[in-house]
């Protein structure tokens, strides 16, 4: 297929794009296209789900992230988009698939938002300080001389998991290592490490998103550890 700006082509030519192409750049391009124009609808979509209180509103950016990531988009598979015959329009798929998703969020039975919790404003101010006291709490803080060896033995087992992220397949698999590396150590915004880098937000966002996946099966395939939120 012959395009020139890969914004001008229909949704219909956009699959057919992403399932032809053998070039994981262009795949990636595409996919960055689609996120674009259909994450805001996403949101909508989810967001009217919560009005109807089917869900918390605080995880609306959890069911987003699964639509694209987890669905559309996963990792080694030849499923969602590459599976995706267009027996319907890309639209309705995606909705689909976005109401299957809103569905399976709904099912792990999360608790409730804070407002829901507390009926009054002292309880409101109470539960909020212990919130805010467990988050700044870690159990492996570095208190003690032990501790801190484990969490400079963990900063090191990270550091050597980004390099190998660093050496994929692809000629710019450097990009992801940067892209985490900024992310966690720089606490750099997606807009902020795209303008570095010379790239669209849109895809700073599907890459980094990509790139935590394979970070974590590189962490537990490399050194056992199944928690990417252990060692941060």
């Amino acid at each position: 297929m012959k395009f020139d700006n890969i914004s001008d082509l229909s949704d219909k030519e956009l699959v057919d794009l992403f399932q032809s192409t053998e070039s994981e750049e262009t795949r990636e391009s595409v996919f960055v296209e689609i996120y674009g124009r259909y994450r805001r609808k996403v949101e909508a979509w989810v967001e009217a789900k919560c009005r109807l209180g089917m869900l918390s509103e605080s995880y609306i950016d959890d069911v987003v992230n699964a639509v694209f990531f987890d669905r559309l988009y996963p990792e080694g598979e030849r499923k969602g988009l590459l599976g995706f015959r267009q027996e319907c329009s890309l639209e309705v798929y995606i909705r689909t698939v976005t109401r299957n998703c809103i569905l399976d969020e709904s099912r792990k039975g999360h608790p409730k938002s804070l407002d829901e919790m507390v009926e009054t404003q002292g309880e409101l101010v109470e539960l909020q300080r212990r919130v805010e006291a467990y988050r700044t709490w870690s159990p492996i803080s570095p208190t003690t001389p032990q501790q801190i060896v484990i969490r400079k033995q963990m900063r090191e087992i990270l550091k050597a998991a980004i390099d190998l992220l660093g050496q994929g397949p692809r000629k710019d698999s450097w990009k992801d290592a940067y892209i985490i590396r900024m992310y966690y150590w720089k606490k750099m915004t997606d807009r902020e490490t795209g303008e570095f880098l010379g790239m669209k937000e849109g895809t700073v966002t599907v890459r980094r998103h990509r790139a935590h996946k394979k970070l974590r099966a590189i962490l537990k395939q490399k050194f056992g550890i199944k928690n990417l939120d252990d060692i941060l």
